[in-house]
């Protein structure tokens, strides 16, 4: 993804927020079939106890798994966590579930080695661009794409 694209997602991202009705032009698909689901199911990887998904396989239970959407992303996804974070709690799971293909999900300091690669780190001065991700979060290794402040 360029810069220039970057910037566009962004900024498009921005106007989004400010609209009233955002979701106008999506098709939300229902939900009441999860009223529906009584107790708990086996993960059928893992055997483990869970209601809707399993957050340690990532994968949806099979009582819903034709009913979850799944998405192809133009771009691969690395989501780190914090060991203490507490993994039926996290949010990053419902992006494995709905992209399997394109979001991978790591526990500090578990994870790969991106000191070669050229990453988009979400920041909340926006968007940065970042070639030294292993490090602690450092300003001077960080060049801002994007800084919502400025504008």
């Amino acid at each position: 993804m360029t810069n220039e694209e970057v910037r566009r997602l962004e900024s498009t991202r921005r106007r989004g927020l400010k609209d009233e009705n955002a979701f106008s032009g999506l098709h939300i698909q229902n939900s009441d079939f999860l009223n529906d689901i009584n107790g708990r199911s086996p993960c059928v990887r893992c055997g483990k106890s869970r209601k809707y998904f399993c957050y340690t396989c990532y994968i949806p239970l099979p009582i819903i798994a034709d009913k979850i959407p799944t998405v192809k992303l133009p771009f691969q996804i690395d989501i780190l966590k914090h060991p203490k974070e507490i993994d039926g709690k996290s949010t990053a799971v419902h992006a494995a579930l709905m992209a399997p293909d394109h979001v991978n999900i790591y526990t500090y300091p578990n994870f790969p080695d991106y000191s070669t690669q050229h990453g988009i780190t979400p920041h909340n001065m926006g968007l940065y661009s970042s070639f030294r991700t292993r490090r602690p979060y450092n300003p001077k290794t960080y060049t801002p794409i994007s800084n919502p402040n400025t504008h």
